[in-house]
C-alpha cells in the first residue's frame, strides 16, 4: 500500500512543477492494485503499472462520479494534459480518456472508438475534442461525435470515420433515436442526468421516467406521432403530413403541426417551446436542429428545472429522494398532463384521478433506474 509519507513526497513535487493538489482531505484508499488519496483541489492516485497520476477540475469531478479508481474507467495513465484549448486525462479502460473544452465541456470517449481516436492524435488530430459522450446509434451500433466528424462503432465494421462537412457542425448526440431500444434511450438519458449534471440516480429516473412517458424519450418527437415517425402528425387542416425540423419548429399556419407538443419533454406552452430551438448549447443556439439533439434538449431540461422549477428542482436533486417521489413531483409540478386537471385546475395529490397517473409514470421510472444500474 502506498504510504501518507509517499502520496504527500508526491503532492510536494507536484506543487513544486507548478500545480498545487492542495492538503489532503482524507486518509489513503485503497481500489483493486492499486491506492488514492483526496487533496482539496485532485485526487492523487497510485497504481503499480499505471503510475503516479492526478486528476482534478472538471474532469476530476466527472471522474470521481463514474466511481474513481474503483469505477469502470480504473486508474488514470496520464496526468491533466494540455492540448489546444481544453485538457484530458487517459484512463486504464480500453481507449478511456476524459476531456475538457471550454464551449464542449466534459465528454468521455471509451472502447474501440476511443482506441481509433487515440491513434489518430486524440485532442490534437484531426477530430478535435469529442462534442458529446459516446450514445447508442441504432440497434447495437454505438458512436461519439467530435469537432471534426464522427466515429461510430458497428459490429460489422468496427470503426467508421465519418468526416463532418466543417468542424462544429455536428449535433450532438443527433443519434438515430427512434431506432434505438427502448432501454438504451432510457440508459443514455438518465447517465447523462446522474454524470454531467450530478443528479442521485432516483432523481435522475423519476425524470426520465415522465420523459418516456410524454415522448419516448425521442428528442424529435412532436405531439400526435409515433415513435417509429417521430415527426409525422396532422397538420392544421387535418392532413397528415411528414413535417420538416423548420416546419416543425415555426409551426405555420398552414403547412405546420396542428399540436404543439415538441421534443423529450413534449414543450407546449409557446415561450417554453420557443426555448427548445433559441437555448445555448456548446456555445450556440441550435434552432431547427436541436430537435434532432438528446443533449441540447437535456441540457435545456436541466436549466428549466433550475430556473423556473426550483420547488422540483429540489426535489430530484435530493440525494434522499426514491424514484417513486421523484416521479410523482415531475409529472405534478412539471409536465401537468390534462389527466390530473379540471377545469383548467389542478386536482389535489390525493384525488383517485392523479393516483392513477402517479402509478402510470412511477413504472417507466423504475425501468429507467434499472436501464442505467440493474435490478
Amino acid at each position: 500500500m502506498t504510504t501518507e509519507a509517499e502520496f504527500d513526497q508526491w503532492a510536494a513535487q507536484l506543487a513544486a512543477g507548478g500545480f498545487d493538489p492542495g492538503p489532503a482531505v482524507g486518509p489513503v484508499q485503497s481500489a483493486g492494485a492499486g491506492d488514492f488519496r483526496f487533496h482539496r483541489f485532485a485526487l492523487l492516485t497510485a497504481h503499480p503499472t499505471a503510475g503516479l497520476h492526478e486528476v482534478h477540475g472538471l474532469i476530476g469531478e466527472r471522474y470521481v462520479r463514474t466511481g474513481g479508481p474503483a469505477g469502470y474507467l480504473g486508474y488514470p495513465t496520464t496526468d491533466e494534459t494540455g492540448a489546444g484549448a481544453g485538457r484530458f486525462n487517459r484512463f486504464e479502460f480500453q481507449g478511456a480518456a476524459l476531456t475538457w473544452h471550454p464551449v464542449f465541456g466534459v465528454h468521455e470517449v471509451r472502447g474501440r472508438i476511443g482506441e481509433v481516436y487515440r491513434d489518430s492524435g486524440g485532442p490534437g488530430g484531426p477530430w478535435g475534442y469529442p462534442i458529446t459522450d459516446e450514445y447508442p446509434d441504432g440497434a447495437v451500433n454505438r458512436s461519439s461525435d467530435f469537432e471534426g466528424g464522427t466515429l461510430a462503432w458497428t459490429p460489422a465494421e468496427d470503426v467508421l470515420e465519418i468526416f463532418a462537412p466543417a468542424p462544429g457542425t455536428l449535433t450532438p448526440a443527433a443519434g438515430d433515436w427512434p431506432r434505438v431500444p427502448t432501454d438504451e434511450r432510457l440508459r443514455y438519458a438518465v447517465g447523462q442526468l446522474v454524470l454531467r449534471y450530478g443528479f442521485p440516480l432516483n432523481g435522475a429516473a423519476g425524470v426520465v421516467g415522465n420523459l418516456w412517458a410524454e415522448s419516448g424519450v425521442i428528442p424529435p418527437r412532436i405531439e400526435g406521432s409515433s415513435e417509429g415517425q417521430p415527426q409525422r402528425a396532422q397538420d392544421f387542416s387535418g392532413v397528415v403530413t411528414d413535417f420538416t425540423p423548420d416546419q416543425v419548429m415555426l409551426r405555420p399556419n398552414p403547412g405546420g403541426p396542428r399540436l404543439p407538443g415538441v421534443g423529450l419533454a413534449q414543450w407546449t406552452s409557446a415561450a417554453r417551446r420557443a426555448g427548445v430551438f433559441t437555448h445555448v448549447y456548446q456555445g450556440r443556439p441550435h434552432g431547427a436542429e436541436a430537435l434532432r439533439s438528446m443533449d441540447a434538449q437535456l441540457d435545456y431540461l436541466t436549466g428549466e428545472l433550475a430556473a423556473s422549477y426550483p420547488g422540483v428542482s429540489a426535489v430530484v436533486m435530493n440525494p434522499a429522494v426514491t424514484v417513486e417521489q421523484a416521479s410523482d413531483e415531475v409529472v405534478y409540478t412539471f409536465e401537468v398532463p390534462g389527466a390530473i386537471l379540471s377545469g383548467g385546475r389542478k386536482l389535489p395529490r390525493t384525488d383517485p384521478a392523479v393516483q392513477a397517473v402517479f402509478t402510470q409514470r412511477r413504472a417507466p421510472s423504475r425501468r429507467a433506474r434499472v436501464a442505467f444500474a440493474g435490478p
